[in-house]
């Protein structure tokens, strides 16, 4: 790509495809990762919730890749729009369950046995993420307690971590999931970066890729401040939007005005 080699960087450090080992720990995502460590510990129910954008996927992806995989079985699933069954089948595959012609029930039990062989017989823990929570219908909300409810057993199986954007909190609000709410041990939402770290994150990522001028202006980096509110995809996709106006303008930095010209590109 032209306008980031023009820009002296040997490839783009603002694109969600990072290495864990370089993702942007702002205090938020320290503070998220510490109440998943928690829970890991504890076992339970989390709930993290924040607006798209704001690195709720990067805090999980970096918690469930330094698991210790031979102590802990990690299933994730990104929630589109399923039913109960398919989400359901979608649990069995990660176990390497065949679900075959099994009706629901079946899968259930079927669901748990491995996950207590797991647990009982090579000593590995069961942790489930749900990403895009909020598309969980309330059958599936509902439907759920076959993964934390195991018989009469004191033994807690599994940690399950949903994350989503705050429609999947307003929703477990309500009185019908009061039993699935005391289960929830830890709750955290994610709001973006502060001013000061936007202009870290700016710095850093620009590092990244042995980068050290001054590209931006301070006058652009406060109006990035002001048009990304914190959102670090937003914030990257102006980012990407200036430094391509900036090539085709052949300016040496990016000032308020590309940024302000990035702005309105952006506008749907």
């Amino acid at each position: 790509m032209r306008h980031i080699s023009y820009y002296g960087m040997e490839r783009n450090p603002f694109v969600k495809e990072q290495k864990t080992k370089d993702l942007y720990e702002s205090e938020e995502f320290k503070e998220g990762y510490s109440r998943l460590e928690y829970l890991r510990e504890i076992k339970g129910i989390g709930l993290i919730t924040g607006i798209p954008g704001v690195g709720k996927t990067s805090l999980l992806r970096k918690f469930e890749e330094n698991l210790n995989k031979e102590k802990y079985n990690v299933i994730y699933i990104s929630i589109t729009n399923i039913g109960k069954f398919e989400f359901m089948s979608m649990i069995c595959k990660e176990l390497g369950i065949d679900t075959g012609n099994c009706y629901m029930n079946n899968l259930k039990r079927r669901i748990q046995e491995t996950i207590k062989k797991e647990k009982e017989e090579y000593g590995k823990e069961t942790i489930i993420i749900i990403d895009n929570a909020e598309k969980l219908t309330r059958e599936m909300i509902l439907d759920m307690n076959y993964l934390y409810e195991f018989d009469y057993n004191s033994i807690d199986y599994t940690s399950i971590i949903l994350c989503g954007n705050e429609e999947i909190r307003v929703e477990l609000t309500k009185k019908i999931y009061e039993s699935l709410r005391q289960r929830i041990l830890c709750m955290y939402k994610m709001s973006g970066l502060t001013k000061d770290e936007v202009e870290e994150y700016i710095k850093t990522r620009l590092l990244l890729v042995n980068q050290t001028n001054d590209i931006f202006t301070k006058a652009a980096i406060n109006a990035l401040i002001n048009a990304s509110h914190g959102i670090i995809r937003k914030l990257n996709t102006l980012i990407n939007l200036s430094l391509m106006i900036g090539y085709e303008n052949q300016k040496q930095k990016i000032d308020e005005e590309i940024i302000r010209m990035a702005v309105e590109e952006n506008k749907l």
